[in-house]
């Protein structure tokens, strides 16, 4: 039984070490507010931190904090990532699905099935109370959502940082700090539109004008200059007007 036991602790270490960054774009723009995060929840506090970013739909959120979430995800007794919260929530006892990745992610161990929101929250509670962790509730759009994730700032241990994604700046009232996205300027517009439409950080000659109607026609949100710029990677004159 030694040698099944030294295995099961091996597995127990890599899945505590593993690395549990995500995928961002290798080019991004306008990354100054990250920074700004970044600062105010990698301070060693013993407090709990939460950080509300709102915006319209593709302004950037979600890149904003898989950025911060990179950054901080190791060093802390366990990291979630929970995307599309409001999508989730939506399926059949989609918040008592969202409340066992939270667990399970953070405990690296198997969770038994929730079947009930309410006992869902006792178990965050109980078991993420003691733990500095770090949290990411991405798009959430309805109260109830944050309440059966993170209803109370105690349900995480001293020193958890989380950060809350949503159009609906109400919801950020128990935030510490807000912050409000806004679209890009148009240099920044320009550069990241060039990234998607030729692999560079400037449009080619020919296509200078052209860039610069596809950009304003944009209006400085990155979704649709990434989209715009991909649908024109490789095309010739007549498709871009």
């Amino acid at each position: 039984h030694e040698a099944k036991f030294i295995k099961g602790i091996i597995k127990d270490v890599l899945n505590k070490l593993r690395r549990e960054c995500l995928y961002v774009p290798e080019h991004l723009v306008g990354m100054d507010l990250a920074h700004d995060i970044y600062d105010f929840l990698s301070t060693a506090t013993d407090d709990v931190r939460i950080v509300g970013i709102h915006g319209m739909p593709g302004i950037g959120k979600t890149t904003i904090a898989k950025v911060v979430f990179n950054q901080l995800c190791n060093g802390l007794d366990g990291s979630c990532f929970l995307s599309d919260i409001n999508e989730t929530s939506k399926q059949f006892n989609g918040l008592a699905l969202l409340q066992k990745q939270l667990l399970h992610d953070i405990l690296k161990q198997d969770v038994a099935n929730i079947n009930c929101v309410d006992r869902g929250k006792v178990m965050i509670k109980d078991r993420l109370c003691r733990k500095r962790v770090l949290v990411v509730a991405d798009d959430v759009a309805h109260l109830d959502q944050l309440n059966a994730l993170m209803g109370e700032r105690s349900w995480f241990g001293p020193g958890s940082r989380v950060i809350i994604t949503t159009r609906d700046s109400s919801l950020l009232r128990k935030a510490d700090l807000t912050y409000e996205i806004e679209e890009l300027e148009p240099d920044e517009s320009l550069q990241l539109f060039s990234w998607h439409a030729f692999k560079d950080t400037k449009p080619a000659e020919d296509y200078i004008e052209l860039s610069k109607k596809a950009v304003d026609f944009c209006g400085g949100l990155p979704l649709a200059l990434q989209v715009i710029g991909a649908l024109l990677y490789r095309e010739n004159n007549d498709k871009w007007e």
